[in-house]
């Protein structure tokens, strides 16, 4: 069925008439990808006026309206009795908080279907000044079912909302799993306490160039070879979107000088400099645009050695020592050729190599999950929100909170043994952890020394053998759960902990 519409202005009235004053609120702000948040968690800190008497107050369950509204920055102030947010926002108060469900409100109001509403009411010349007045934005019919499908509606798309974080935190915790294992094995690449030899270009690499940087139109074409550009340069992989084509005969003639190989490495000279990526085997044969090209010697360098170099935090701030230019700095071969690169052994650039596709591949099948998620998403949401969804076997829960559900997902019902799906349990996941704790404690002679991370980095390589598609690598959690069976068997006697003054660290050793 379709649903009954309401307009905003039978559903809201105007409110944010108090002003702070002298009174301690929390600081709030809104966000495209989170809605209403505190201040410090968009900014990591507060970056409000002192003086915030003029902030308005919102009070719980307020509606606060931002710009560009046509973004989706609104969002409902559901976290504390009263907050206080910019005055340049609008709030707006339920007038029958009854017959409206909040978190079904808010999912269908930064809609891509109410953007699009927004967007077309607009006001102004200037894109990103163009407002919605008041009259517009409340004369706006939005779709609105009965209390019990808005409910249902917002625990569909909370559910969903909740499996999408689950993979974005998946490949954030392989993220930073790849950064941990490359500090691991490699040291720090400017301190180079493993004593690393150092090399430029000149030792690791058979070509250094610049792809073509003057771009006729005449050497572009519809269709014919991929045309890489800084754009689609990320961290570690080229993104395929967004792409552009040079025309075969200008590939062939003038642009032959930036064909690339597979296994070139493709580093960003300007924006987001220094950003690198190795090219694949699919775009072997491909051109590119402005973009350093390194053909790497294979018997000095591995490019995933070089890549995630470049990408880590150190590796950035290398290049960015190097920029050159004014406002819009660039990094260019001259500065490359310069820096000298720890080059560990090449055997132990392989093996770190084998360590980063086994990441990799995990990424890539968690972000096509999560890219599959959204696009069902955006499905779903847009069927309910016509009322075209059937909803009759979605139960009827009451909307939690996105913190509630985190629990529920990480729980991992599975009762799988470890010798089937250990990483697809909890029990399982703890089980497998244990055990190889234990072979930990039975493994060393007595005196040998333990390290934390030395374990963690371990567990982390072993269990990528155990990863299905849908599983995560261990945990903060597990981790922490490590270390309290390390506190209990020194508890025991099993483990003695001693102070190094000198390092200024803590030794661990297994005792008979």
């Amino acid at each position: 069925m379709t649903w009954a519409r309401r307009s905003l202005g039978s559903l809201f009235k105007k409110s944010g008439t108090e002003r702070a004053g002298s009174g301690e609120y929390p600081v709030l702000s809104i966000t495209m990808k989170d809605g209403l948040v505190d201040q410090a968690e968009k900014f990591k800190k507060r970056v409000a006026s002192r003086d915030t008497a003029k902030y308005l107050v919102a009070y719980k369950n307020e509606l606060v309206v931002g710009f560009p509204i046509d973004e989706g920055v609104l969002g409902f102030q559901t976290k504390y009795p009263a907050g206080i947010v910019s005055p340049a926002y609008k709030i707006w108060k339920l007038i029958d908080n009854a017959e409206a469900h909040i978190p079904y409100l808010e999912r269908y109001l930064r809609s891509n279907q109410a953007r699009r509403i927004y967007a077309s009411k607009m006001r102004g010349a200037v894109a990103r000044r163009r407002s919605l007045t008041t009259a517009d934005f409340l004369a706006i019919q939005i779709p609105f079912p009965p209390l019990d499908d808005q409910k249902r509606i917002a625990y569909l798309l909370n559910k969903l909302e909740d499996l999408i974080a689950q993979r974005v935190r998946h490949l954030n915790d392989l993220d930073d799993l790849l950064k941990s294992v490359f500090i691991e094995m490699f040291g720090d690449p400017v301190l180079n306490k493993k004593n690393w030899e150092l090399g430029t270009s000149r030792e690791y690499a058979e070509k250094v160039t610049v792809g073509v940087v003057v771009k006729p139109a005449s050497h572009y074409a519809e269709n014919g070879v991929i045309a890489l550009r800084s754009l689609n340069i990320k961290a570690n992989y080229i993104d395929l979107n967004d792409l552009v084509f040079f025309s075969q005969e200008a590939h062939d003639s003038v642009l032959s000088k930036s064909r690339l190989q597979a296994d070139d490495i493709v580093i960003v000279r300007t924006g987001k400099t220094g950003t690198a990526a190795v090219v694949p085997k699919e775009l072997d044969g491909a051109n590119c645009i402005d973009l350093i090209i390194v053909r790497p010697r294979r018997e000095r360098l591995h490019p995933l050695y070089l890549t995630c170099l470049l990408n880590s935090e150190r590796g950035m701030a290398m290049v960015a020592s190097r920029e050159v230019g004014g406002i819009q700095k660039h990094f260019n071969v001259g500065a490359l050729n310069k820096i000298p690169f720890p080059l560990p052994p090449i055997d132990l650039q392989n093996q770190f190599a084998e360590i980063v596709e086994k990441i990799e591949a995990l990424k890539s099948r968690y972000q096509q999950s999560r890219n599959d998620l959204e696009d069902l998403y955006g499905a779903l949401s847009q069927r309910a929100f016509k009322g075209v969804l059937g909803l009759s076997r979605v139960p009827l829960h009451q909307e939690t909170n996105f913190a509630d559900h985190i629990e529920e997902h990480e729980e991992y019902e599975t009762s799988l043994s470890i010798e089937g799906a250990p990483m697809d349990s909890r029990d399982g996941r703890e089980r497998l952890l244990r055990q190889w704790f234990d072979e930990l404690m039975q493994g060393p002679d007595s005196g040998t020394d333990l390290s934390f991370d030395a374990f963690w980095q371990n567990v982390q390589f072993r269990a990528l053998e155990y990863m299905g598609e849908e599983n995560r690598p261990f945990s903060s959690r597990e981790y922490e759960t490590f270390r309290d069976w390390v506190f209990e068997e020194i508890a025991n006697g099993k483990i003695s902990q001693a102070f190094i003054e000198d390092e200024n660290l803590v030794r661990l050793q297994v005792v008979d």
